[in-house]
């Protein structure tokens, strides 16, 4: 199966969860997503076009000093362009869902992201668990676990893994599985001892660990437990909607009228789109818990040796081996 049959297949997985008029999409961040698709694509060009000229030896084409510089300084500009554009791309997103607390609006932008990238190398797990977050913080409780299903097959990797069990651990939380979120801070630490110790993989490590103590306390009644793990200001409104809501948790099982009022506050009166807000007001129950949960379970002996590379880019860095081969041995048969 090729790998555009293959994304077409994995995204008519979403589609099945997912309804795109639920989340129509932005004409304008469409429009960058077809120029970032021809942008990301001229770097690689350019690297090709460079190594086949040092390669060829001034066989087909003089050499030349200032054609090689040439290459190089484009190359590199559009490498630039092309990173400045990811970035851009993810803080819009990173904005919508963090900043503004509207993750409907991180869904149609990355809904949009995915349907346009089909052509292109897309890592599944990455789009499983973005896709997954924000269903779960606009309240899609049950479509967040079946996105979660999905990454039962798509991790591989520590990172991978590591993020399945975040996602895995925060619907453990809203049906107040108390166990099952301290199990998901436990396997993480196994899977932690695999992970480069890039941001993003310290950031949810530590997510998953202090939602582990937030569970443990109420598992042992040290509810008082939660007031340190959670006292620390956050970088981001969304994360701060999530800090308050476990402190009010806490102060209401402590029954600390006046810190619960406060917390309950600053929920509603900041949660923006996300569901805190409502189950704040209306008195939060969790729906009932799904007849297949939890969807995503890994056994010790993957989740201790997790592979290093996503299976997914095999394909391509068998590609760039050949290329580099090509453009090696082609001159000289020339």
């Amino acid at each position: 199966m090729s790998f555009m049959n293959k994304n077409k297949e994995e995204y008519d997985k979403i589609l099945q969860i997912i309804d795109p008029k639920d989340y129509p999409e932005d004409a304008e961040f469409t429009k960058k997503i077809n120029n970032f698709r021809y942008i990301r694509r001229i770097p690689y060009l350019f690297l090709i076009a460079m190594c086949f000229y040092i390669f060829q030896n001034g066989k087909l084409i003089p050499k030349n000093h200032d054609m090689l510089t040439l290459l190089v300084f484009v190359m590199v500009g559009c490498l630039l362009l092309y990173m400045n554009q990811k970035k851009k791309f993810r803080q819009e997103i990173v904005t919508a869902v963090f900043k503004e607390c509207r993750p409907e609006l991180g869904i149609s932008k990355y809904l949009s992201f995915v349907k346009k990238m089909l052509g292109s190398e897309l890592v599944w797990n990455v789009a499983h668990y973005n896709l997954g977050y924000d269903l779960y913080m606009s309240g899609k409780i049950e479509k967040a676990h079946e996105i979660l299903k999905l990454m039962q097959d798509s991790c591989q990797t520590a990172t991978a893994m590591l993020m399945a069990e975040r996602l895995k651990q925060l619907i453990a939380l809203y049906y107040n599985d108390y166990n099952t979120a301290v199990t998901c801070a436990n396997e993480a630490k196994t899977i932690f001892a695999n992970c480069s110790r890039s941001e993003w993989n310290v950031r949810i490590f530590n997510d998953t660990q202090k939602a582990g103590g937030f569970a443990d306390s109420f598992l042992s009644g040290n509810y008082g437990q939660v007031y340190a793990l959670y006292q620390e200001k956050t970088s981001s409104p969304l994360d701060e909607v999530l800090r308050f809501y476990y402190l009010y948790r806490a102060a209401v099982a402590l029954n600390d009228p006046e810190n619960a009022e406060n917390y309950k506050k600053y929920v509603m009166d900041n949660a923006g789109t996300t569901w805190f807000g409502k189950a704040l007001s209306e008195g939060f129950v969790p729906e009932a818990i799904p007849a297949d949960y939890p969807a995503f379970n890994m056994s010790p002996e993957k989740l201790s040796a997790p592979k290093k590379v996503d299976p997914v880019r095999y394909k391509y860095i068998l590609a760039g081996i050949l290329i580099g081969l090509l453009l090696i041995y082609l001159p000289r048969v020339i």
